[in-house]
C-alpha cells in the first residue's frame, strides 16, 4: 500500500469542499512545492560533500561555489566535516543583504541567484563567507530538492494524509485571493505536515520554514 495519496484521491476527497475557484491540479502542485520548500516532504533535502580545493572557484572576482541549476532547488545551509559532530555551520542569505547592510553577509553564504557562467550553462552562485575564502577542506552542503512535477491523476502527491493536503489547499486558496488568513493557514499546514511526518518517521529535530515572503507566492506552474 502506498504511503502517499494520488492526485485523484485528493481531488475526490476535497475538491467540492474548497470555497475557491481555480485550477485544482495547479493548487495541488503548489501545495507539494511548499512541502518541499519547507523541508517537510520526504526526500526534500540532500546533504552533499564538497571539496573546496576544487569546488571553490573565482567568479566576478569573488570566491564562490557554483551548483548546477537543474540539480538542486537551492541551498539550505553548510557545516564543517568534523567528526563525530560538526563544530561550525553557516546559514544562507540573499545577496540583497549586502546592498541593505554592507558587510552584513560576511559570515553567510550569499545567494547570487542563477547566472549563465558559460554559453548555455547556468549555475546557482553562492559566495563563500570571508572566513572560508582560503579554505581547501571538505564541507557538507544541505540542498533543497526540486518538487517533482505532478502530471497525472494517478501520480502520487508527497503529502502523508488527505487532511493535511486539504489544509495546504485552503492556505494556497487564501493566498490566491489575498485573504489575510493566508499566513496563519500556511503555518498550520506546514506544522501539521511536520507532525504527521514525525509520527511515521519518528521524532527528528528539523527546521520547518514558515516564511511567507514574496518568493513563496503561488507558482501555479503549467
Amino acid at each position: 500500500m502506498s504511503l502517499f495519496p494520488t492526485r485523484l484521491q485528493i481531488k475526490s476527497a476535497v475538491a467540492d469542499k474548497l470555497p475557491f475557484e481555480g485550477d485544482i491540479d495547479s493548487m495541488i502542485q503548489e501545495m507539494q512545492d511548499r512541502l518541499y520548500d519547507a523541508g517537510v516532504a520526504p526526500g526534500s533535502r540532500r546533504e552533499v560533500d564538497l571539496d573546496f580545493s576544487t569546488a571553490r572557484v573565482t567568479w566576478n572576482l569573488l570566491q564562490v561555489v557554483q551548483i548546477d541549476a537543474g540539480t538542486y532547488d537551492g541551498l539550505v545551509g553548510v557545516r564543517d566535516n568534523e567528526k563525530p559532530n560538526s563544530r561550525m555551520s553557516w546559514k544562507v542569505r540573499d545577496v540583497e543583504v549586502e546592498h541593505q547592510s554592507p558587510g552584513g553577509g560576511a559570515n553567510f553564504f550569499l545567494d547570487h541567484g542563477i547566472h549563465e557562467v558559460t554559453t548555455g550553462v547556468f549555475k546557482r552562485i553562492y559566495q563563500v563567507p570571508n572566513i572560508l575564502v582560503d579554505n581547501d577542506e571538505v564541507f557538507k552542503f544541505l540542498f533543497k530538492i526540486q518538487s517533482p512535477t505532478i502530471s497525472l491523476d494517478a501520480d502520487e502527491v508527497f503529502v502523508k494524509s488527505v487532511y493535511v493536503a486539504k489544509l495546504g489547499l485552503m492556505a494556497i486558496g487564501y493566498e490566491n485571493e489575498g485573504d489575510p488568513r493566508a499566513p496563519t493557514a500556511m503555518q498550520s499546514f506546514l506544522a501539521n505536515a511536520d507532525q504527521v511526518q514525525k509520527r511515521t518517521d519518528g521524532v527528528k529535530h528539523r527546521y520547518v520554514g514558515f516564511s511567507t515572503g514574496i518568493r513563496h507566492k503561488p507558482s501555479n506552474r503549467m
